[in-house]
């Protein structure tokens, strides 16, 4: 599952335009597999921090995100 997530993760932030990184942090959400995540996304040097939570229990997450992997933690 957590692999899944990463890769629905990536997906979203890259369909982000430049002008939308620029802008301060908004909220974002997305379903996957009956669990809502919610999210904002920050830009970092040369990669993307999206900082949220995942479904009802509320676990954090934070994942930074490159032109080439995904890092991050879950709870």
């Amino acid at each position: 599952m957590l692999k899944s997530f990463l890769v629905v993760a990536a997906v979203a932030t890259t369909n982000f335009s430049s002008v939308a990184m620029s802008a301060p942090a908004e909220t974002q959400t997305f379903a996957h597999d009956g669990v809502t995540y919610t999210y904002s996304v920050e830009q970092k040097a040369n990669s993307r921090v999206l900082r949220g939570t995942s479904g009802k229990s509320g676990e954090p997450f934070v994942l930074y995100v490159t032109d080439r992997k995904i890092t991050g933690t879950v709870n």
